[in-house]
């Protein structure tokens, strides 16, 4: 591996790492908060902020770095399907119908009867 590409890599990534490491303060402080069911921990979780963000540094407890792990792997899928869907589809170019909508108007005054007006013309192709 060449050192541009290790570099780039790097670079790429170090988002997904910092979510990851941000997402174990975010279990720490969930585990941290007092109570052993949902509503106690809900309700005392901003104690568990205050005690987990105390210190800079990650959660080292397993648990908590799996969450992190977990968390910065999915963000870096999602991103990596969203990327790869985009390829899919290109800018300026026609899917579907070959017509467009380029009119529609109603009339401004109180009537029994209201109606629209659809004027359809043909999409130009572009190159």
């Amino acid at each position: 591996m060449t050192q541009t590409r290790l570099k780039r890599l790097l670079i790429l990534n170090i988002p997904y790492v910092l979510i990851g490491l941000y997402a174990t303060k975010l279990a720490e402080a969930w585990r941290l908060a007092e109570g052993t069911e949902i509503s106690e921990k809900l309700l005392h979780l901003m104690d568990g902020f205050l005690a987990a963000f105390r210190s800079p540094w990650p959660s080292f407890v397993p648990s908590d770095l799996l969450l992190g792990v977990a968390l910065g792997c999915l963000l870096r899928l999602a991103v990596y399907e969203k990327s790869r869907n985009a390829k899919k589809y290109r800018r300026n170019a026609e899917y579907g119908s070959a017509l467009s909508l380029i009119h529609i108007s109603e009339p401004t005054r109180q009537a029994e009867i209201s109606y629209a007006v659809f004027c359809l013309k043909k999409k130009k192709k572009r190159l």
